[in-house]
């Protein structure tokens, strides 16, 4: 998407001997296969308004399952620079390298011919919220390369959503505040790969100013003397999964997409959308919601809810001690690898006194650890079950319901395969 995004703008889609894409369009992904349905496009340089004549590209797409749309995921993506439009290199230098977030003035100053409009970073959120207002139960993400990955990340902090991007500037001078603090307590949530020796999605990396720790760097597919090529999506190694690897193989980023924590927020939302569908269309009837549908529209939401915050915890318990497994393994590894019996001068108990007088004791190095680790876990598989004893009340009451009026359980059976 962060690719094709590029050929919203005529010009480049001609240059890319590509179709220009349009909202209604099918695209694929090549690296997967999937497909997605462009659910809207935004195209600056193009439409009627004037005032945000500023060489912003973007648009929405959702991914086509099993023939359907399914809107319940939407990805916004943001073109990166077009080499041939100034207004993409003047916001370039004004918003990326200047830090300027003031209105783009872009073509000769001195001379007296030029605009002033809008920067691309407001219309990159004018757009995340018109998406926003008319996919309100989705669950959204964020991507886009070189300007687009900068726009995509600043999006997807300020709002709390996830981004995958690619040869992104370091994006913090455009970020409030909040986000920062955000993206820093969440930093697994944003993936910005960046092939090494690339100059340009580097930039503030080199400098030293990487302060959100989101950069994810691989080597280029190949070497080449060209160092455009280093920022070109061309350079990047995927999976046949559509993953980015290393030469070796191995899988690169956070992987935040594919965890069973977000999955859960996916199947959360799917439910939630196919909700929200069936009552819409009960209300479009002129009819009105009878008395069987509300009960049911409030049971469906309470089991969606209770389900959904079950699942996300003990997820998230599980997860945990799996960190925790990992964490005492390797601490263990450490401890083990002191080899107390090395020091020629000293005899062996004089050593582990030697360490201990420095608080360096199995006790404190690695029980305690454990203990410590341990005890976040349980809190979590506590909490977990807690909520897994709240969803089974809420089935519980719904069940009793049913028990006593047939006719409603039928009513039921039959709604629930709607959901």
């Amino acid at each position: 998407m962060a690719k094709q995004v590029y050929n919203i703008e005529p010009s480049k889609a001609k240059s890319n001997d590509a179709p220009i894409v349009l909202k209604g369009n099918r695209l694929i992904d090549y690296n997967t296969g999937k497909q997605y349905r462009v659910l809207l496009v935004q195209d600056n340089n193009n439409d009627a308004h004037k005032t945000n004549d500023n060489g912003m590209q973007a648009m929405a797409v959702a991914p086509i399952v099993k023939g359907d749309v399914d809107t319940s995921q939407v990805v916004i993506a943001y073109s990166g620079t077009n080499a041939a439009d100034s207004r993409d290199l003047d916001t370039d230098w004004q918003l990326l390298i200047r830090g300027n977030q003031d209105d783009l003035v872009s073509g000769n100053i001195d001379g007296g011919n030029f605009v002033i409009a809008e920067n691309q970073l407001r219309s990159a959120q004018k757009f995340y919220q018109q998406v926003k207002r008319k996919y309100p139960h989705s669950a959204l993400t964020t991507t886009g390369h070189s300007l687009g990955a900068y726009l995509a990340l600043i999006v997807a902090a300020e709002h709390k959503i996830p981004a995958t991007t690619f040869n992104g500037p370091d994006p913090v001078r455009g970020m409030s505040a909040e986000a920062i603090t955000w993206v820093k307590a969440n930093s697994n949530m944003y993936n910005n790969f960046r092939i090494n020796f690339d100059g340009i999605g580097n930039f503030g990396a080199y400098f030293g100013t990487d302060d959100l720790a989101i950069s994810r760097n691989v080597d280029a597919m190949l070497l080449s003397a060209n160092p455009l090529y280093y920022h070109d999506l061309g350079a990047y190694r995927f999976n046949q999964k559509g993953q980015i690897v290393d030469r070796d193989g191995k899988l690169i980023g956070t992987q935040y997409l594919v965890s069973r924590a977000y999955l859960n927020v996916l199947a959360s939302k799917k439910s939630m959308s196919s909700y929200h569908k069936l009552k819409k269309h009960w209300q479009s009837t002129g009819k009105g919601i009878s008395g069987s549908e509300e009960l049911f529209l409030d049971a469906a939401q309470g089991m969606i809810l209770g389900s959904s915050m079950a699942k996300a915890a003990r997820e998230g318990a599980d997860e945990a001690l799996d960190h925790k497994t990992v964490a005492d393994a390797k601490l263990m590894e450490v401890w083990s690898a002191i080899d107390f019996n090395a020091f020629h001068e000293l005899l062996y108990y004089e050593v582990q006194a030697l360490f201990a007088s420095y608080g360096i004791t199995y006790d404190r190095f690695v029980r305690d650890f454990q203990d410590y680790t341990q005890s976040k876990v349980s809190k979590l598989s506590a909490l977990a079950t807690d909520f897994e004893n709240l969803n089974r009340d809420i089935q519980t009451v719904i069940d009793s319901k049913l028990e006593t009026d047939q006719q409603l359980a039928g009513e039921f059976r039959a709604w629930q395969t709607e959901l």
